[in-house]
């Protein structure tokens, strides 16, 4: 049974999120400071946690957005049918899989870059970003994910 709790201020995620996870110390812009947290629960014991770090700067749609999961969630569709576009290492040493915008019309609106991590599997989305430099975009995703705690 599926079962979502929205509007979970960070500091009390833990209590619904069990596990420990890393996450950004550092983003592109200003983010707003009610971040909140959405668990969604699958099951007994398996859970994705979803944080969107919004920007503070009126009319930017663009932002960063967080999951975590305590079992396979996308990695496998992800990695095994490799949808990604390139493989790289992270700064620990750990393989993550980007994989930018779609450009056509019903594709992703946002950028990924995906890993697992002590049995956590970690994606980071760059939503509504504008532009179509992949290099920039990959860079600020890469340099996140380095600098998670």
């Amino acid at each position: 049974m599926d079962r979502a709790i929205d509007h979970i201020p960070l500091k009390e995620l833990p209590k619904y999120f069990p596990v420990k996870f890393k996450a950004p110390t550092v983003l592109p812009y200003d983010m707003t400071s009610d971040v909140k947290g959405q668990v969604r629960k699958i099951g007994q014991k398996n859970a994705v946690l979803t944080i969107k770090y919004k920007q503070q700067e009126p009319g930017r749609n663009e932002y960063i957005e967080l999951n975590v999961a305590n079992f396979p969630y996308s990695f496998p569709d992800f990695v095994d049918e490799k949808r990604f576009q390139e493989q790289m290492k992270l700064n620990n040493g750990t393989s993550a899989y980007f994989k930018n915008k779609d450009d056509y019309e019903r594709g992703d609106e946002f950028a990924t870059l995906i890993w697992k991590e002590k049995g956590i599997e970690y994606q980071l989305l760059y939503r509504n970003v504008e532009g179509n430099d992949e290099k920039v975009i990959k860079q600020n995703l890469l340099y996140i994910a380095n600098k998670m705690e």
